[in-house]
């Protein structure tokens, strides 16, 4: 049997045609002799093209084939997704599916030790390391900051003390310089010894703290009243109207002045000492004008 032969009775029976279609679809006579034509193998296989989707169309559905060839088809695919990530991720571990992806980001949020050479190079670091502010310049800044709020803090503090102080120095009748200027220096300069103590707010009268701290008292231990820490300060600094021989502070029914009997201080010490254990403001006055008039 040769090649011609087995190659018909093939086409015939795949093709389902008869020996001379098959051998038309095949040869052409040229001169008495048998050639294969040309375009012959597209011809045959568009044939079959057709009869393979025949065939398709006319085979019955097999559900429980379909299924099976499914089910391999995407336990292959899985199979070869799992080795893939476990590949990339260097992960070895006996797990499947959502359990192998959960082992995978267990794993990977895991935090990295880092030496502390490693850290400063990283470029997140790096980056921070630029935009943030120097400890030596954080800690200047909130210590001018703290500073800024004490000094309001004391701004407000010593303003109500001054405004306190000078009422009091009005209702005293010092005697002031004509020159406004003068007058506004001299009442600068008393206003300005208010701030050597500090003070604890108790309404108008404000009770008078060293600078250690400790409370002004007088010679009783009770706590020394605002006017009268004013009043002391004040007759150092200012002189004031005497009295006059007509029934003034200080004198008789018949309107004589009486003297105020004082001990003339010799030393700025005993002057301090005895201003300071002076009763009123006469023996003040009296003990001011007698040093100073002694010196």
């Amino acid at each position: 049997m040769d090649e011609k032969t087995i190659l018909i009775g093939v086409l015939t029976k795949t093709l389902n045609r008869s020996e001379q279609e098959v051998t038309e679809l095949l040869y052409q006579d040229e001169g008495g002799e048998l050639t294969l034509k040309e375009g012959a193998m597209d011809e045959i296989l568009s044939l079959d093209s057709v009869r393979v989707e025949n065939i398709k169309k006319n085979a019955p559905i097999d559900p429980e084939r379909l299924k099976n060839e499914y089910g391999r088809g995407k336990k292959e695919a899985l199979d070869g997704f799992e080795k893939a990530l476990k590949e990339k991720y260097s992960i070895d571990v006996d797990k499947q599916g959502v359990e192998l992806v959960d082992s995978i980001l267990s794993a990977k949020s895991k935090p990295t030790k880092m030496s502390d050479d490693e850290v400063k190079k990283h470029p997140l670091y790096l980056e921070l390391e630029k935009s943030r502010v120097p400890k030596e310049e954080h800690q200047k800044i909130i210590s001018e900051y703290e500073q800024y709020k004490k000094d309001v803090e004391r701004n407000e503090k010593f303003g109500k003390i001054k405004q306190l102080a000078r009422k009091k120095l009005h209702e005293m009748n010092p005697i002031v310089s004509e020159t406004p200027s003068v007058a506004a220096t001299r009442e600068e300069d008393f206003l300005k010894k208010f701030e050597s103590y500090d003070y604890q707010d108790d309404g108008d009268s404000p009770i008078v703290l060293r600078p250690d701290g400790t409370r002004m008292e007088d010679d009783h231990g009770n706590v020394l009243p605002f006017d009268e820490f004013v009043r002391r300060i004040a007759v150092l600094n200012y002189d004031f109207p005497k009295q006059d021989d007509k029934g003034g502070a200080g004198g008789d029914e018949q309107g004589t002045k009486k003297p105020v009997r004082i001990t003339v201080p010799k030393t700025e010490e005993e002057y301090v000492k005895a201003y300071h254990n002076a009763a009123t403001l006469e023996e003040k006055v009296a003990i001011k004008e007698a040093y100073h008039a002694n010196k």
